[in-house]
């Protein structure tokens, strides 16, 4: 028992790349005259393409859970250089089924996506993580 990770065509994940990145609202299905906000779905597509999360841990996602790292922050080690402006955003996981909560480095147009759903989100009232209880 342990991990299977499928391996896919680095074709097919191209076009999976080019199609997150370029959706529109026009490319959203719209049922009874709804469609959900396409800030929701870039956020959600570009989590699931560059941060490689399961849609339970995409939804436990909390508000704020972007953090970036800022020009001027020098690179550890002994290469004299910088950061360049918003060149790594933070992702902040919440408790997965295997492991507790940590933070992994992300592409800067994640942090965008997640940030631009949370600038036009609704506001909702508080409830309690399933897994946490928090």
């Amino acid at each position: 028992m342990g991990p299977d990770p499928r391996v896919i065509a680095d074709d097919i994940w191209a076009k999976l790349l080019w199609a997150g990145q370029n959706l529109e609202p026009g490319d959203l299905p719209t049922t009874d005259g709804r469609t959900y906000p396409v800030e929701l779905i870039r956020e959600i597509t570009l989590t699931w393409l560059f941060a490689g999360q399961h849609s339970d841990e995409i939804a436990r996602l909390r508000v704020g859970c972007i953090r970036w790292q800022y020009d001027g922050l020098p690179i550890p080690g002994d290469f004299g250089e910088v950061l360049a402006r918003d060149a790594v955003c933070l992702l902040d996981v919440p408790t997965r089924k295997t492991g507790t909560a940590f933070t992994r480095p992300g592409d800067p147009l994640l942090g965008q996506a997640i940030e631009a759903w949370q600038a036009v989100r609704p506001a909702q009232p508080p409830i309690l993580d399933r897994k946490t209880n928090e």
